[in-house]
């Protein structure tokens, strides 16, 4: 999948993805999480300028707790969100510019998690609109 935006004055693409069925272990281990955010940035063609993460409260003491990791990019941001009693993670990947393509970088993000399933949509951000008249 190449998912790129143009030089025709968008601001960029934004990549939404569901990831169903995977493995609970993988969505509460908030270093590997960090590390597949870093690599998927790398693999979209991103630069990194900081990763953030938080674990989420524990809805009762025996469900995991989930997880969400930012990296920023210089290019915009890329997020995981965990939630590991579904086996879910959403996923966001916005970037600007050519040198960017979030496909690749969803791609390991899909092939690190394994899925049973996935949705993903992707979004030209900043359309460019029709000037304005002075009349408007």
């Amino acid at each position: 999948m190449r998912v790129v935006a143009n030089d025709s004055g968008v601001a960029g693409t934004h990549l939404l993805g569901d990831l169903y069925g995977c493995d609970a272990a993988r969505l509460t281990n908030r270093e590997f999480l960090e590390r597949l955010a870093v690599e998927a940035a790398r693999r979209a063609g991103a630069t990194v300028c900081d990763v953030a993460s938080v674990n989420f409260p524990r809805r009762s003491p025996t469900q995991p707790s989930g997880i969400t990791v930012v990296a920023v990019l210089a290019e915009s941001h890329l997020s995981i969100h965990t939630y590991p009693e579904a086996g879910y993670a959403a996923v966001d990947i916005f970037t600007c510019g050519e040198s960017c393509d979030t496909g690749p970088g969803y791609a390991y993000i899909k092939e690190q998690l394994a899925p049973a399933s996935d949705s993903v949509t992707a979004i030209v951000r900043g359309t460019p609109r029709p000037a304005l008249s002075a009349a408007q």
